[in-house]
């Protein structure tokens, strides 16, 4: 008689195995979304019609004369729906300043999705910002750290004219460059046959001032104070007309 045996232990266990295993669902992974920062700065209170037609940058480089103070705004946005939102994203944001090491230090924040920071000083010299976002996760979905593009902020020399005398078709005032440069030398330019030629290059006292004697005329002569620029303050030129009418 011939004999038949049923292993089922083996092909029961495998059966468990499989049924165990098919029942195990693959965790979900995590959405990532997109997100942004981004900043504008602006001069307050512009004291030129030049500074009025170029008071805003969101990158590039700002020119402020020194003595002013600029607005700084920040913004994180999230895009969603085809288009870019305005978002906190369930993080933080910051506005950095370029420190002289090269690295870059949150200087104000956190906020929120938008904000602005007003009287930012400008006599500290010339400045680079940017916003950070730190990142963030909001239901479900997490948001990656982003950073602005940079602005810099170009603090340049401001020269203040006093006490005119008038020499025959001349006039005589006194120069006085804020913030100081004592001891330094400036370049005076002239406007003559459509182009600036240098005129002069005078040497600034103890206290930052010269008095210069310069031509003048019934429609007005034109004039360039040059200053040049170095580690804290940019290049300036500071326009003068001096008219006998």
């Amino acid at each position: 008689m011939s004999r038949t045996r049923l292993v089922i232990g083996p092909l029961l266990l495998a059966l468990v195995s499989f049924v165990a295993l098919g029942s195990v669902a693959a965790p979900a992974e995590a959405a990532t979304g997109q997100s942004r920062a981004r900043i504008s700065i602006h001069i307050e209170s512009p004291t030129s019609e030049q500074e009025a037609a170029g008071t805003k940058r969101e990158a590039g480089t700002l020119d402020v004369a020194y003595g002013q103070t600029v607005k700084i705004y920040g913004f994180t946005e999230s895009f969603h729906d085809g288009a870019w939102w305005m978002s906190t994203m369930g993080g933080k944001a910051y506005v950095q300043q370029l420190q002289p090491n090269g690295t870059w230090a949150d200087v104000r924040g956190p906020f929120g999705s938008a904000a602005h920071f007003d009287g930012i000083p400008t006599t500290q010299g010339t400045s680079t910002y940017r916003v950070r976002f730190t990142g963030g996760t909001v239901n479900g979905t997490t948001y990656p750290a982003a950073w602005s593009t940079m602005v810099t902020v170009a603090v340049h020399r401001v020269v203040t004219v006093t006490g005119p005398r008038l020499r025959g078709r001349s006039i005589s005032a006194k120069l006085h460059v804020s913030p100081g440069m004592p001891k330094q030398r400036i370049v005076i330019r002239a406007w003559r046959k459509g182009k600036w030629r240098r005129f002069d290059k005078v040497r600034l006292n103890r206290s930052s001032a010269v008095r210069v004697l310069l031509p003048a005329s019934n429609k007005g002569k034109k004039y360039l104070i040059v200053m040049k620029g170095d580690a804290q303050f940019a290049r300036t030129e500071f326009p003068l007309t001096m008219s006998l009418s």
